[in-house]
């Protein structure tokens, strides 16, 4: 039994269809399976000139803490932290190099793409094969040392 997450993913490996991200730059419309479903009674109404006016905010320094992460979990699946004591400068040059990464082109990317058995590389979310639908969605996880992973 797989004692790590890299290993639980090696042992469930994923289709490649499940890992390549739709390239958003090459598609003129949403194809059908990208499309999803409106749902009504979706508890979100974002304010246009303040997206993250509903997001709920975590402060780590709470006494309640642990309720609060909880509760934004259920609720939203999604919550801004603060008072995390990561310095601004580092969280901008994060956020720059992410902005640059993902800026490449479709290929460029597809060259440090996750293996099917991997935990770490360029793709898709992990829980996309749980959906009917595929997510609008690429990201770059990384497990274990970074630097390991960027050689």
């Amino acid at each position: 039994m797989a004692t790590t997450l890299q290993e639980a993913y090696k042992e469930n490996p994923l289709s490649l269809q499940h890992i390549l991200p739709i390239d958003f730059h090459s598609i003129q419309k949403v194809p059908d399976s990208h499309l999803w479903p409106k749902i009504n009674n979706f508890p979100i109404s974002l304010d246009e000139k303040n997206p993250n006016s509903n997001v709920p905010i975590i402060d780590l320094s709470a006494p309640n803490v642990v309720e609060l992460i909880g509760h934004a979990c259920k609720t939203w699946g999604v919550f801004q932290v603060v008072n995390h004591g990561v310095c601004s400068k580092l969280l901008d040059e994060v956020e720059s190099q992410a902005r640059r990464l993902f800026a490449l082109p479709a290929e460029q990317k597809a060259r440090v793409l996750r293996s099917p058995g991997g935990a770490t590389g360029y793709g898709a979310a992990r829980i996309t094969p749980f959906f009917s639908k595929f997510m609008w969605h690429e990201g770059f996880t990384i497990m274990g040392s970074p630097l390991d992973h960027a050689k």
